[in-house]
């Protein structure tokens, strides 16, 4: 690819030598014996800095929130972030490039059926979700 038609925020973080990627909680999972940080988040943090052809530099967080304030300060480079209606009015949000399918697993004989209507207090209304009633994968009643 010629220089030209590499976006500057790219040839600054490669002018610098290294790209600074938030992660927080539960996106990795830290080593208790050695602190090596391991996780999708991790890997794709290698994979985008090896591709732009810099070092990485992790940057540990406890939540999304911190996350935002550092990127808006310039303290950190990239996350790997949720899609939160108010957030793209703070930072700058590129394509997708992740999907996680998420579903719920209820015991056999709840009373939850369908998300309908919240059933958890932390529920928000238009949330894509749905509700698997009593059974894993394997087929075992739970």
């Amino acid at each position: 690819m010629a220089n030209s038609l590499v976006d500057p925020r790219i040839q600054d973080l490669v002018r610098v030598g290294k790209v600074r990627i938030a992660v927080f909680p539960p996106e990795y999972t830290k080593d208790p014996a050695t602190g090596e940080l391991r996780g999708w988040a991790v890997d794709l943090a290698r994979a985008l800095a090896a591709r732009i052809g810099t070092a990485n530099q992790l940057v540990e967080y406890p939540g999304p929130q911190p996350v935002l304030d550092d990127l808006k300060s310039g303290a950190c480079d990239v996350a790997f972030l949720t899609m939160d209606p108010s957030w793209p009015a703070q930072v700058d949000f590129s394509p997708p490039i992740i999907q996680f399918d998420y579903t719920y697993l209820v015991r056999a004989g709840s009373p939850i059926r369908a998300l309908a209507e919240p059933v958890w207090s932390s529920h928000r209304r238009g949330a894509q979700s749905r509700v698997d009633i009593g059974t894993e994968p394997h087929g075992e009643e739970c």
